[in-house]
């Protein structure tokens, strides 16, 4: 990806190429083409205004530092996020209920303790079967401070140049930079498509939430009126069991890895 991206950046940054094309786009030829490759011809016309072509030399340099930078923090960003899939909390053999064995077993250590760690399928089966709360929430909670505090600067420093990147390149935000070749052209009608989307999703959310919320008074034994982060995968998962006589874990025999990978290779022939 990176060196397909680099690509692209030197072919952006050909003066020869631009010219060409940008004289093609005022001609009479280029005014009058067809429905898709008139789209084509104004896609790549952005894209060398997003290249900084209508600006001088030295700023597109400056742009080109700019991008580079920025996929380099993007690129750290993601190795540090990586590196930190292996923390972990340590639970010891009274404090396993709800795990299957074979789970269990994959994450025991020579001391009879168990390290379960935020890598996805260590994270999801812990959150949606441990029957303790408190380690459901202690579990969430170093999963979502992976890489603090160095994510925090990286963001705060791409958030910065991207902000920069657009304001040399004429645009308000970078979102604004972001979508001007996207269907949705500006930051305005994305904002008024997802607040769009608010209250015709609230009422099955509240009904969601009021079955999850009955779920919990249930295994309880009291009132509740509040769902914890932590607690959405645990009792969504008896609600299936509930409602549907559905257990992944049940399910899961039936589709043995090789089995599973072969047929996909069957089908992806076909």
């Amino acid at each position: 990806n990176m060196i397909r991206c680099s690509t692209c950046r030197n072919f952006q940054m050909n003066e020869d190429l631009y010219h060409a094309v940008n004289d093609f786009a005022q001609s009479e030829e280029g005014k009058n083409l067809s429905r898709f490759k008139k789209k084509f011809l104004i896609d790549l016309m952005i894209q060398y205004k997003k290249a900084g072509f209508d600006l001088d030399p030295e700023k597109r340099k400056e742009i080109m530092s700019l991008k580079s930078y920025i996929d380099k923090l993007g690129n750290q960003y993601n190795a540090n996020i990586a590196a930190s899939s292996s923390n972990y909390i340590e639970i010891t053999a009274d404090q396993t209920g709800g795990l299957d064995s074979s789970y269990l077993e994959a994450r025991k250590t020579e001391t009879g303790t168990y390290k379960i760690d935020v890598s996805y399928p260590s994270l999801k089966p812990f959150l949606k079967y441990s029957t303790i709360d408190s380690l459901r929430k202690k579990l969430q909670t170093v999963y979502y401070n992976r890489a603090v505090p160095d994510n925090v600067a990286i963001l705060d420093s791409v958030l910065f140049l991207r902000h920069k990147l657009a304001n040399i390149l004429g645009f308000k935000t970078y979102a604004e930079y972001e979508f001007v070749n996207n269907m949705a052209k500006n930051p305005k009608t994305v904002w008024d498509f997802e607040n769009s989307l608010i209250e015709k999703v609230k009422p099955k959310a509240a009904l969601d939430l009021q079955k999850l919320l009955k779920v919990k008074s249930d295994f309880l034994k009291k009132p509740a009126k509040k769902m914890e982060l932590w607690e959405l995968s645990y009792y969504s998962q008896i609600l299936k069991e509930q409602e549907f006589k559905l257990d992944e874990r049940e399910v899961r025999q039936y589709f043995e890895l090789n089995t599973v990978l072969n047929g996909l290779f069957q089908i992806t022939q076909k």
